[in-house]
C-alpha cells in the first residue's frame, strides 16, 4: 500500500490544511492500494501563490538561457527514466492500463518528450539572419517566447513617413491588418 501524508508546495513537503484523504483503489480488484491527502482551499491557494512567486522571480525559469533550460529538462528526463518501471506499475494498478502500454506511455514517453523539447532549444538557432523585403535590406529575427509575442500583438508596424520604405507606395496608403503589413489595394 502506498500512502502519502504531505503535499509538495513551494519546494517543500508539508502537512495539508485538513486531514481529509483520497483513497486510491485498484481498477482490476477494487482493493485499496493507497491514499493521498486531499488539498483543501488553503493548500491550493498556497500552491498557486508559490507558482506566481516562482513565475515572477527575476532570476526564474523564463529568464534563463535556453541551454540552461535544456540542462534542467535533461536532468528531469533522467529522473523520470530512473522511476519509469515504478511509475508504469502504479499507473497499471490504479487505472487498469495494461503494463505493456503503461511502460511505453507512462514510463517511456515522458523522458522522450522532455528530450524533444530540450533538443529544440539546443539544436535550433535562437537567432538567425534572413533577407528582408528589399534586396539590400537584411534583418535579424530573434525567436521569442509565446508570452513575449502575445505582448506585441496589436502593435502597429506601419512604417513612419520618414522611413526608408519603397517610394512606389504612397505615404498615405491604407494598411491591411494582415500579418504581412503590406499596403492594401485602394481599388474595390
Amino acid at each position: 500500500m502506498i500512502d502519502y501524508d504531505s503535499l509538495y508546495i513551494a519546494g517543500d513537503w508539508r502537512a495539508p490544511a485538513t486531514g481529509t484523504r483520497i483513497e486510491v483503489h485498484s481498477a482490476a480488484t477494487e482493493e485499496l492500494v493507497g491514499s493521498v491527502p486531499e488539498a483543501a482551499e488553503p493548500d491550493v491557494d498556497d500552491a498557486v501563490a508559490a507558482a506566481r512567486r516562482a513565475f515572477d522571480d527575476p532570476q526564474g525559469w523564463y529568464r534563463w538561457e535556453p541551454a540552461r533550460r535544456a540542462e534542467v529538462l535533461e536532468r528531469f528526463a533522467q529522473a523520470l527514466e530512473a522511476r519509469a518501471a515504478e511509475t508504469a506499475r502504479r499507473v497499471a494498478v490504479q487505472n487498469g492500463m495494461p503494463i505493456a502500454l503503461a511502460n511505453n506511455f507512462e514510463g517511456g514517453f515522458p523522458p522522450v518528450l522532455l528530450r524533444y523539447f530540450s533538443g529544440l532549444v539546443t539544436e535550433n538557432p535562437q537567432e538567425e539572419t534572413r533577407p528582408g523585403m528589399l534586396v539590400a535590406h537584411r534583418g535579424s529575427s530573434a525567436r521569442r517566447s509565446a508570452s513575449s509575442v502575445r505582448s506585441c500583438r496589436g502593435t502597429s508596424r506601419r512604417p513612419s513617413p520618414s522611413s526608408s520604405w519603397p517610394r512606389r507606395w504612397p505615404r498615405a496608403a491604407p494598411w491591411c491588418s494582415s500579418r504581412r503589413r503590406r499596403p492594401c489595394s485602394t481599388r474595390s
